[in-house]
């Protein structure tokens, strides 16, 4: 068993909107991976659901998230650099980059993240829009 080092320029990625998704590294023998995510200014997510929580770190940027409840106005939490976020699942929610710089966040998703081969798929739930299969290279959504 060797150490695996894995840098931004050659990590497999993908482009979910404008946004970029870079594979850093998993564990093997789990289902845990490490993203590195740049959302530009004017993107992000629509709402949407995951089966498993969600932890992301905001590296650099500020990220808007919206957290959706039945019957209720969206909770608005703004998250700068330094910031920490859980999101525990099947709790619906959103991000976007309402700010004029970009904004860079690790995420350990990937514990919604299966590989197949040879694309990628982003195991979230859309609320609004149907089930999406992302393939490296390619913008969608």
């Amino acid at each position: 068993m060797n150490i695996e080092v894995t840098t931004a320029s050659n990590a497999d990625y993908l482009w979910v909107a404008a946004d970029r998704i870079r594979f850093l590294g998993g564990v093997p023998g789990s289902d845990l991976e490490l993203l590195d995510i740049e959302v530009p200014p004017g993107s992000g997510t629509p709402p949407h659901i995951h089966d498993s929580p969600e932890l992301f770190y905001i590296l650099e940027g500020e990220m808007t998230l919206r957290q959706f409840g039945a019957g209720l106005p969206p909770q608005v939490i703004k998250a700068g650099p330094g910031t920490a976020v859980r999101v525990p699942s099947r709790v619906p929610h959103n991000y976007s980059n309402e700010s004029d710089k970009p904004i860079r966040k690790y995420d350990d998703g990937a514990r919604g993240c299966q590989q197949a081969v040879p694309s990628r798929r982003l195991a979230i739930s859309p609320m609004l829009h149907p089930t999406v299969e992302l393939t490296a290279g390619k913008k969608m959504w």
